[in-house]
């Protein structure tokens, strides 16, 4: 873990990024939605005997205890599990607005910290919305559960208004709870077109 921050805004402090799976088909311990129309085939997908992986600040898949009344057509409870523990892995603690889009080092080999990109150019994810921790957290599996919690909802009325039918991700960017212990609990809602290297890019902003 990272030392504590001296004071300063540009102090480092560690983060977890957790993802929730949106797809076409099922994926043992993700969320299955997709958007509206086409046939694209998703671009990354688990195997049956594993959760689908996020590749971020502490790489740490993110799942669904329930389903949602309201979610989206091709939503399917029996892609959801418990949480799993995260791993160590951990890149400095960011907070980015929405409409920013992005670069992240568990997504993109040619970056060691989550970088602002161009929404125009070729991007790992885009920002839906923020959201803020409340409360007292015994564990960073608390932490993870609460911010994939706030965000999924959000990720799903996303994706539901874009109709091209690919495979998003609900790609949560949360602090690990030393970080959070220090005060910081603001939480970035995002979504991708993988969890992993080498998985399919965003390419423009996400239709309106």
């Amino acid at each position: 873990m990272p030392p504590p921050p001296s004071g300063g805004n540009g102090a480092k402090v560690a983060a977890i990024v957790v993802a929730a799976v949106l797809v076409t088909g099922l994926i043992v311990g993700g969320v299955i939605l997709t958007s509206g129309g086409g046939d694209d085939k998703p671009s990354a997908k688990a195997s049956p005997s594993s959760s689908a992986s996020s590749a971020a600040p502490s790489e740490a898949p993110s799942t669904t205890p329930g389903t949602p009344s309201d979610a989206p057509s091709g939503f399917d409870p029996s892609g959801s599990a418990e949480p799993s523990s995260p791993s160590v892995s951990r890149v400095p603690y960011v907070v980015l607005k929405p409409g920013q889009c992005f670069d992240h080092p568990h997504l993109s080999s040619g970056v060691t910290r989550v970088t602002t990109r161009s929404c125009d150019t070729s991007h790992d994810g885009e920002v839906i919305a923020n959201a803020t921790l409340t409360g007292t957290f015994s564990t960073e599996l608390d932490i993870q559960a609460k911010a994939k919690g706030l965000c999924e909802k959000k990720a799903q009325e996303r994706v539901r208004s874009i109709a091209d039918g690919r495979t998003y991700y609900s790609y949560t960017l949360y602090p690990a709870k030393s970080t959070y212990d220090r005060g910081q609990s603001e939480v970035t809602c995002t979504i991708t077109r993988s969890t992993g290297p080498g998985g399919a890019k965003l390419t423009e902003a996400l239709p309106d």
